[in-house]
């Protein structure tokens, strides 16, 4: 058997089972006063989807806490005319990054008792967040949420890999998850009770990461509380970089060869194979002039199905384009030229561009 058939095994063992939240069956079951904490710089065009994807859901929570990290628009008016509650953020702390400070200042301000941190790109799906808190309250523990990735131009789909990667690596849909816990959390929406928050440290504990998220979840898990891992799908949906290629570039940039140093070594070096089992058989696509037609039907044959275990996966997160994993080979190629990018911004310069802020990523050693 040739290794790329086995490397395509491999890529559906990784993605053997995705959960998704619970669909709350009783309508009349009491939920925890739920406190939403919103992170947002330069936000005014995101929040209106999101602040108004929570009107309908109000009777869900107690409140919504949009905090503003020194915006330059009008992100504190536009959360205001929805009735949040607005808090601006000190200035930026030694040893803190934007996101971790700003999470912190909104959770001493939360009256709640279950907390939800949540992205100010993300929109809430009908009926989603009573879902959230179902599965919350029925499992325990900390439960963080990768939204489903909705797709609006044609360029956005250059995400697919990088979400699609993004998920493998956080280890917790692979075959032997039951029983092997997640890498860490999914960034955009983590929900946790108070008590857990405050027993674990909260963002303080990770002031000075740049993967918050992922150290989020470590830090629950090394206190003994259970982490779950979901895709957003009929609960919460995002649209990750809507302005530009450039956009979307410098954002999948900044932090995914740190994510990829996070990554279980071993779960890390089976989704290497699979990416090269997949570059691979597209390589073979140029051996077909001069091949027999056992060998034609076989690298045929090994194309199609990554093209359609790509389609699948992908289908799962987002609504990407069919012609995503028809083409996935052109979206690899992008995915390993941002990424080396990536590597070197994060390890060679040590510097990264976001949100009009340029983060020294040499900083974390000072402390």
């Amino acid at each position: 058997m040739n290794l790329e058939w086995i490397y395509l095994l491999i890529g559906s063992l990784i993605l053997w089972k995705i959960a998704i939240p619970l669909k709350q069956r009783s309508p009349h079951q009491e939920a925890a006063r739920l406190s939403i904490i919103i992170p947002a710089r330069n936000e005014e065009d995101n929040l209106p989807n999101l602040l108004s994807s929570l009107q309908s859901e109000s009777a869900n929570f107690y409140e919504v806490i949009v905090v503003d990290d020194h915006s330059e628009d009008g992100t504190a008016d536009i959360a205001e005319s929805y009735g949040a509650k607005v808090i601006k953020t000190p200035p930026l702390p030694p040893g803190w990054f934007g996101k971790s400070w700003a999470c912190w200042n909104g959770a001493k301000e939360a009256a709640g008792d279950l907390f939800m941190f949540l992205d100010a790109d993300t929109t809430i799906e009908p009926g989603g967040l009573r879902n959230i808190i179902f599965t919350q309250q029925k499992n325990g523990g900390a439960m963080t949420i990768q939204p489903y990735h909705k797709i609006a131009s044609a360029y956005e789909n250059l995400s697919g890999m990088f979400n699609l990667i993004a998920v493998m690596g956080m280890g917790s849909f692979h075959i032997l998850s039951r029983w092997i816990p997640p890498a860490g959390a999914f960034g955009q929406c983590f929900i946790c009770t108070r008590q857990d928050y405050e027993k674990v440290g909260g963002h303080r504990a990770i002031s000075n990461e740049i993967l918050e998220h992922m150290k989020l979840g470590k830090v629950f898990l090394k206190h003994g509380i259970p982490l779950r891992n979901y895709i957003g799908k009929h609960a919460v949906s995002m649209r990750m970089y809507p302005e530009s290629v450039k956009e979307l570039t410098q954002g999948w940039s900044k932090s995914f060869a740190s994510g990829a140093g996070a990554t279980n070594r071993l779960l890390l070096l089976l989704i290497i194979f699979w990416i090269s089992g997949g570059v691979s058989s597209a390589f073979s696509l140029l051996e077909l002039n001069g091949s027999s037609g056992i060998e034609t039907a076989n690298i045929l044959l090994l194309y199609g199905l990554y093209c359609i275990q790509i389609l699948f996966m992908l289908k799962t997160i987002g609504n990407f384009s069919w012609a995503t994993a028809l083409f996935f080979p052109l979206l690899t190629l992008f995915f390993i030229s941002v990424f080396a990018h990536s590597v070197v911004s994060t390890f060679l310069t040590k510097k990264v561009a976001w949100k009009g802020r340029s983060i020294s990523l040499a900083k974390k050693k000072g402390r």
